[in-house]
């Protein structure tokens, strides 16, 4: 077992990272937590492996659980959603001495933590992460919020969890395609912050594909580290948290234009990346070798690094709605050289002046 100290200026939370883990939940939330009353939030595809067992754990510490299943799938990072749990909150007469509990990927967390930031003002609540881009990424950080069908998470909050109690096991009940999404997000890390941990990818990839739990442990223990040390220096995405963003420009556009149905958000992610490395080359600020590196990693992950040669006019439109465009500038993360990640204020014009969809 691993933790992981976020530390922001309204306090600090662990991030417990292990393998063989889960049986003691019942009890890190019970200390993490306290109260007696406990929403727990799940979706239909967790739900089948992982439910009942998680509500007898929270029963046996005491916990009255009602428990909570949205649909499987970006669909339901909603307001419609959240309304939902809203009246199932309401109706339940959950006060501000409940609390709520996230069980699965990122749109579960996202959904979650983004109603307990507004019901009564703020309740509180911790995170399990089930997939691999919630562990290593949309977990811990405090970014919480629902998409719009105009843009992706353009409503949301800031509001941390408790804890995030998290297990690499639940990996191995995971779609192997969500596997291979998330990984997505591993790669952006090492890109834009640890040239040691894209090396580490390079090299330990078959052994991370076939679930070796040290492996595992390896990239999301890195990657926890790493958000934790950006959030603490930037909070609220004032400056250098927007690193983080490195491939999401385009991926988000991406995931819109589809209606959140065609893409996973690591697919997406993948092709953005593919993009802004090939944009950070162009820029000067990579090198040709390192795009390729990039773009070889991504592609014996089985994730794509193109576009899909989709209208231009759609991708600016959503760019141009996106929350890092200010007055027609968008700031858009490059990186050069690999491990190095920085925030270029560029035009719509500049950032598609060489690409060929």
């Amino acid at each position: 077992m691993a933790k992981v100290v976020v530390r922001v200026k309204s306090g600090s939370y662990p991030v417990i990272t292990g393998s063989g883990i889960f049986e003691r939940l019942g009890k890190a939330i019970r200390y993490y937590l306290g109260g007696e009353r406990l929403c727990l939030v799940t979706d239909s595809g967790v739900e089948k492996y992982y439910l009942k067992m998680v509500q007898e754990m929270l029963e046996k510490e005491g916990y009255q659980v009602f428990p909570f299943v949205i649909a499987e799938g970006e669909g339901s990072k909603s307001l419609a959603t959240v309304n939902s749990v809203y009246d199932f909150l309401i109706l339940k007469r959950m006060d501000r001495a409940s609390s709520l509990l996230a069980l699965g990927g990122g749109v579960v967390g996202d959904l979650t933590g983004f109603v307990a930031a507004t019901y009564l003002r703020g309740v509180a609540y911790a995170q399990v992460p089930t997939s691999l881009v919630a562990q290593v990424d949309a977990s811990l950080g405090g970014k919480t919020g629902v998409n719009h069908k105009l843009g992706k998470n353009l409503i949301g909050a800031f509001y941390h969890p408790k804890v995030v109690y998290t297990d690499v096991q639940l990996l191995t009940t995971l779609p192997r395609r969500d596997f291979l999404s998330g990984l997505a997000e591993v790669v952006k890390y090492g890109a834009i912050w640890d040239e040691e941990l894209f090396a580490f990818l390079e090299g330990n990839l078959p052994q991370i594909l076939a679930y070796d739990k040290s492996a595992l442990l390896r990239i999301v223990n890195s990657c926890c580290a790493i958000k934790a040390e950006i959030v603490k220096q930037d909070e609220r995405e004032a400056g250098l948290r927007a690193v983080l963003n490195f491939g999401h420009t385009l991926g988000h556009a991406l995931e819109t234009m589809t209606g959140y149905q065609e893409y996973k958000h690591g697919e997406a992610t993948s092709m953005g990346m593919g993009f802004a490395a090939q944009l950070s080359q162009t820029c000067g600020l990579l090198s040709s070798d390192e795009v390729k590196r990039l773009k070889t990693l991504l592609t014996r992950i089985g994730l794509s690094v193109e576009l899909p040669d989709l209208p231009r006019k759609d991708y600016v439109r959503l760019l141009e709605r996106d929350k890092k465009s200010r007055a027609g500038m968008v700031d858009f993360i490059l990186i050069g050289p690999l491990g190095k990640a920085t925030i270029h204020p560029l035009s719509i014009t500049e950032i598609f002046a060489g690409w060929k969809g």
